[in-house]
């Protein structure tokens, strides 16, 4: 099915979250290199993302883009609640952003 004809079909990929794996640390840097490449060609079908399936690479312009109009109000109550960023562990809004 051609791209156009799946975005034209309503689909919708519900979850994708590659969570790649290797016996050994041999040639790791390429094959997160294809992990990303990969990504780069879905990216385009999605429509933001699950914040608990990120890595470390994904910066605050990426969360503004996927919190859409949430993301400054999402800032707001971090920076109120927990400004010192204990909470930080997981896919957090940062409190200064």
């Amino acid at each position: 099915m051609k791209r156009r004809d799946f975005l034209a079909a309503g689909a919708t990929l519900a979850a994708c979250a590659p969570l790649p794996g290797w016996p050994t640390s041999d040639g790791v840097d390429e094959k997160v290199a294809k992990m990303r490449a990969a990504w780069r060609e879905l990216e385009p079908l999605t429509q933001g993302f699950y914040t608990n399936y990120t890595g470390s690479d994904i910066v605050v312009a990426g969360q503004r883009e996927n919190f859409g109009g949430n993301f400054e109000r999402l800032v707001a109550l971090k920076a109120k609640y927990d400004p010192m960023n204990l909470f930080r562990l997981n896919a957090n809004v940062p409190p200064n952003a």
